[in-house]
């Protein structure tokens, strides 16, 4: 009985790792993006959701997601986005820069290794 319990708690604790990276991952990837595509240094975060899974966004809202951060002027209209993949991700940020609490969700890809897209929310 022991030993189920002691494998139990093991099992537990790899699983939260894992989360905790994958949040740190997220969290680096777009505080990235902010600095060096949206062009903000100076904003602190304020609070960050946890990684969710994002299936029904389609090609057709990640493009117009895409098109409306260039016509607002909220990223540089050089930015590369990571190529969207079936199963996408999403976190969601409010941060304050230059006296303005912004509320955003950069959707990442399912390996989250880059932004796909994110929304002013």
């Amino acid at each position: 009985m022991k030993h189920k319990k002691h494998i139990i708690g093991m099992v537990l604790l790899a699983a939260l790792s894992v989360g905790c990276g994958q949040d740190r991952q997220a969290r680096s990837l777009v505080e990235e993006f902010v600095k060096s595509d949206m062009s903000i240094e100076d904003f602190d975060v304020l609070r960050w959701s946890g990684i969710q899974s994002a299936r029904f966004v389609s090609d057709s809202i990640v493009r117009v997601m895409r098109q409306r951060a260039v016509e607002c002027k909220q990223v540089k209209p050089s930015t590369k986005y990571h190529q969207r993949t079936d199963d996408l991700k999403f976190i969601h940020v409010m941060y304050v820069t230059h006296k303005d609490t912004v509320k955003q969700t950069f959707y990442l890809d399912d390996a989250m290794t880059g932004i796909v897209s994110f929304k002013t929310d």
